[in-house]
């Protein structure tokens, strides 16, 4: 959820069955999900008491812990950056996470990152030179 979008509620509300989480990024909400029954492997969150599976107290912020490019919803923008606690400790999973949501290759380290984007490594990033006549 942005940070700056008041009253968020849980993030998932189940009547029943289950749900199966796996490298997820829970951020901007209380609680992340009621009713049903939901496993988590490898998840992070800014909840101080998530459940279990689910890593807490992670900084929901663009300038240390998820190092996110921006919260607000006026951004949009939860790509991570150098440095993020997502980066590299997600879960291996060649069935269901071969790429990002961008459609980038996973992982673009040694292993995949927390969340729907993956940090591109550096010899993956274009740089352009433009000479500017006068």
């Amino acid at each position: 959820a942005p940070s700056d979008q008041a009253g968020a509620s849980d993030l998932m509300q189940f009547t029943a069955g289950t749900g199966t989480f796996e490298n997820c990024a829970f951020f901007g909400f209380p609680t992340i999900a009621s009713g049903g029954s939901q496993s988590y492997t490898t998840c992070m969150t800014d909840i101080a008491s998530p459940p279990s599976g689910v890593t807490g107290s992670i900084a929901y912020s663009t300038s240390s812990g998820a190092k996110f490019t921006g919260i607000t919803n006026a951004a949009g923008d939860w790509r991570i950056g150098s440095g993020s606690s997502l980066g590299g400790v997600g879960t291996s999973d060649a069935t269901n996470g071969a790429t990002d949501i961008s459609g980038l290759a996973r992982p673009q380290g040694s292993n995949w990152d927390i969340g729907a984007w993956e940090l591109a490594a550096a010899s993956n990033i274009n740089y352009f030179k433009f000479d500017i006549v006068y």
